[in-house]
């Protein structure tokens, strides 16, 4: 017998679904308590900073708006008012409540009464709603604006007052995340096709209102933001962020996700002005920032390229795994309870949500929660794809969820065996669209995961368990160097530099060109007294991030610690390249390879790219037993000379002396390529083979 919901609809179900809702929030929240890894981390942690700014009266960063400044605000309402950020996960508990119940009432406009209490109760379980309403993020005030905007737009007389309500939600929930204006824009054009089409009806007009209303509304949510940029200087719509997100979700090495491009640090340089300037030779206002990072990624992603990029997210954006950035609510089964029960996560929501959009009871008001979601995919997927920047497309589907699931019923109950098996069709499909491979490992975004929890746990000094997540990101994914480097930092910090080298050059192997890695083995380069040694990392880590300063800094203390140790009249300063050069070599044949190596590594700091010196300081090293050192030097010559089969064979017989023989094959077989001929590169071959 079908569940009796008509005449409730108004009071009862609302306050039941609401406080559904609210509970399992309250339950969440009191699990992970006050001191969660994800508050402290990325975009939460500069909320709070910014907040305890704002609420102190002092700026924060740029005077110009760098990120969405809503939720900061937000934030030091409550600190005004004496709340603690742990008291606004409570507080955000209500507001997630009400965004549930704006979800049923949008529903129910749309599509009746029994549709309604089941997206109700699909929202107050959905997964990633109640996760992130428990993190210190812009997610959960953006989510209520847009529900409350969406259901004022989908009554039956939604009439200009309301629909300027409507776009002063929208616009407001833009100061979280300025993605909310391509929905405001695809419902004018919608209603802007309308009005065309009933041009000689009296009925055009309403359409006319609507996009007046909107379009008022929505300027007048946004104008706070872009007026005090304004008075600082800059026209700047609300943050100058747009340009370097823009280019983090397309730059070459892009992989869809949040990925820091190598060699920028965005917790230091929110927006990077710092390279922009350098690059630019000038100072540039917040704008032309932003403007640069545009250029950048249009530069590098031309044609068909930035296409096919945009294709790679849209597609990882319709994945049923939520990406994490900092957060990840795949390991939130660890820290509550609640997450190890069954709840709805976005799979079931997509499925459901495309059957209700297609086969639901509804008037043309279902095409409303229909362009939310391909504005919110179409925006992620302009920038980059992580987890929580889908909940605007969830919040979409959530409407429709139930009458897709009154759609499956009603065809069962009323035999309508022809549109059951066209659902099924559907539902196969949006299987395939969820589960299909994507170009991207769980694995790897999970290392990263374990890597960002451990981050934590250094940042609070709890080493021991900082290194328990940083094995466990390393034996998540071998190809993740991250976490090698993280467990070289604890050693170093505790004064361990052997094992903080050999970790360091552990991560090394899995990403060569990691300049973390490099700057960290220049230092301890530094450290121990090898500075060519070090000068040769710290220019390896300038290359492989070529936007980084660090490795600039890093060789101007370098050359200024060079200075001060020889100081006037020292071997740099008063002796030629060859006078040092024969010095090195006469040294060197008279076994004193320490003192020759010094006299190498000076003669370079003139001729940094002389082979021949670099070759002998190399060898210099092996005859120290310094394999690391010298695998480094031998390296830079084959940089250097790469057609020079000599200089694979002296890298790989130092390679094979600390053990790494595959390595040590890989690189004779090149050697054998370039110079066929040479009997004893085959001969050093086959001898490791053997020893394999």
């Amino acid at each position: 017998m079908p569940l009796k919901v008509r005449g409730r609809g108004l009071i009862v179900w609302p306050i039941v679904v609401g406080a559904i809702a609210f509970i399992v929030r309250l339950i969440n929240v009191i699990s992970i308590g006050r001191d969660f890894y994800a508050n402290a981390l990325s975009d939460a942690s500069t909320y709070q900073v910014w907040a305890a700014k704002i609420a102190q009266g002092i700026t924060y960063g740029e005077p110009v708006f760098q990120m969405g400044p809503l939720y900061p605000y937000f934030l030091a309402l409550n600190l005004k008012m004496g709340l603690s950020f742990y008291f606004v996960l409570f507080l955000q508990g209500v507001l997630g409540a009400l965004t549930v119940v704006f979800i049923y009432r949008t529903a129910r406009n749309v599509y009746g009464d029994r549709a309604a209490l089941i997206s109700g109760l699909l929202a107050a379980f959905y997964a990633p709603f109640i996760f992130y309403d428990g993190l210190l993020l812009s997610e959960s005030l953006q989510i209520l604006l847009v529900s409350a905007a969406l259901m004022l737009l989908s009554k039956r007389k939604s009439g200009f007052w309301g629909i300027l309500v409507a776009g002063i939600l929208i616009g407001l929930a833009a100061l979280g995340r300025a993605t909310s204006l391509f929905f405001a824009a695809a419902l004018c054009l919608y209603w802007g096709i309308l009005l065309l089409w009933h041009a000689r009806k009296r009925t055009s007009l309403i359409y006319l209102s609507k996009i007046a209303a909107l379009a008022v509304g929505v300027i007048m949510g946004v104008m706070p933001a872009t007026l005090h940029n304004l008075a600082h200087g800059d026209f700047v719509l609300i943050s100058s962020n747009t340009g370097i997100n823009f280019y983090i979700g397309n730059n070459l090495n892009a992989n869809g996700t949040y990925e820091e491009p190598k060699g920028l640090d965005l917790f230091r340089d929110f927006q990077g002005r710092e390279i922009a300037e350098k690059r630019s030779r000038h100072p540039l206002k917040s704008s032309e920032v932003s403007e640069f990072w545009m250029k950048e990624a249009l530069r590098e992603m031309k044609g068909q390229r930035f296409l096919g990029g945009f294709l790679k997210k849209a597609w990882l954006y319709l994945w049923y795994f939520e990406i994490p950035q900092a957060e990840a609510i795949h390991i939130q089964h660890i820290f509550s309870p609640l997450f190890r029960m069954p709840l709805i996560g976005f799979g079931a929501v997509f499925i459901l949500g495309v059957v209700g959009l297609l086969f639901g009871k509804g008037d043309e008001r279902r095409w409303i929660p229909l362009l939310l979601f391909i504005t919110n995919l179409f925006g992620v997927a302009l920038f980059f794809v992580i987890g929580r920047f889908k909940l605007l497309g969830a919040l979409a589907l959530l409407v429709p969820v139930g009458a897709g699931a009154m759609a499956l019923y009603e065809s069962v109950i009323s035999r309508k065996w022809g549109r059951l098996l066209l659902s099924t069709c559907v539902i196969a499909m949006c299987i395939l669209i969820l589960f299909l491979p994507r170009p991207l490992s769980k694995r790897d975004k999970a290392a990263v995961v374990y890597d960002n929890v451990g981050i934590y746990y250094y940042l609070k000094n709890d080493y021991d368990k900082a290194m328990t997540w940083y094995r466990q990101a390393a034996e998540a994914s071998d190809k993740n160097s991250e976490s090698m480097n993280n467990i070289g930092t604890v050693f170093y910090v505790r004064n361990d530099v052997d094992s903080a080298n050999y970790y360091f050059h552990k991560s090394l192997e899995r990403d060569s060109t990691s300049d973390k890695t490099l700057l960290n083995l220049g230092r301890i380069a530094m450290v121990r007294g090898e500075l060519d040694s070090a000068r040769c990392y710290y220019e390896r880590a300038r290359r492989a991030a070529p936007f980084g300063t660090s490795a600039d800094k890093a060789l101007a203390e370098l050359a200024q610690k060079a200075k001060e140790e020889f100081g006037s009249g020292g071997p740099v300063e008063s002796q030629s390249f060859e006078s040092l050069y024969e010095t090195a070599q006469r040294l060197a044949a008279q076994g004193k390879y320490d003192q020759a190596g010094g006299y190498y590594q000076a003669a370079l700091r003139l001729k940094p790219d002389d082979v021949a010196a670099l070759n002998n300081l190399g060898f210099a090293y092996q005859a120290q037993k310094k394999f690391p050192q010298a695998a480094m030097i031998f390296e830079r010559v084959r940089q250097l000379s790469p057609f020079n089969a000599v200089a694979y064979n002296n890298l790989a017989g130092t390679l094979y002396q600390m053990g790494r023989v595959d390595s040590a094959i890989v690189l004779w077989e090149k050697a054998i390529k370039l110079d066929p001929s040479n009997q004893q590169f085959k001969t050093n071959l086959e001898f490791a083979k053997k020893k394999k």
